[in-house]
């Protein structure tokens, strides 16, 4: 079976792509599980930039105090603290899982008015309390509005 798939394109107007079944499944998992993330970034942000930040200070700690120069003679690595510390955290974006999703909710948040930020910031209490009640085995029917009502 194959699924028709239709694409806007600004200047042809609207073009078929065709896929198979299991490509057609393949997508739309990827679609949800990238949805799922969305929104588990947005609502657990400060925990999750709090993660962020402890790890990028024990990354640029531990390399700072890394010596990579055995075999003696110059290092290419920068003496200028600043200059160092800023290529490491660059290097430590790189490999770090949830950096470009904290990157896509803070564009996210400031794109946003001030009534969906105070939406998003209720949806975040309610998601913190029901955490912290399941931690405690306490069944929580506290649900406000889903993500999509967002985009």
């Amino acid at each position: 079976m194959t699924v028709l798939f239709l694409r806007l394109n600004y200047y042809d107007g609207v073009m078929g792509l065709l896929a198979t079944n299991e490509e057609a499944i393949y997508v739309t998992d990827s679609i949800t599980e990238d949805k799922r993330l969305a929104e588990y970034y947005l609502l657990n942000y400060e925990t999750e930039l709090k993660k962020y930040e402890l790890a990028k200070e024990e990354f640029i700690s531990y390399q700072e105090n890394k010596d990579e120069n055995i075999g003696g003679g110059r290092s290419s690595i920068t003496s200028n603290p600043t200059e160092k510390a800023v290529l490491l955290t660059e290097q430590f974006n790189k490999s770090y899982e949830g950096y470009r999703w904290l990157k896509a909710v803070e564009i996210v948040q400031r794109g946003l008015g001030e009534r969906k930020n105070i939406f998003i910031k209720a949806r975040r209490e309610a998601e913190r309390i029901a955490c912290i009640a399941q931690a405690r085995g306490v069944r929580v029917g506290l649900y406000l509005y889903s993500i999509d009502t967002l985009i």
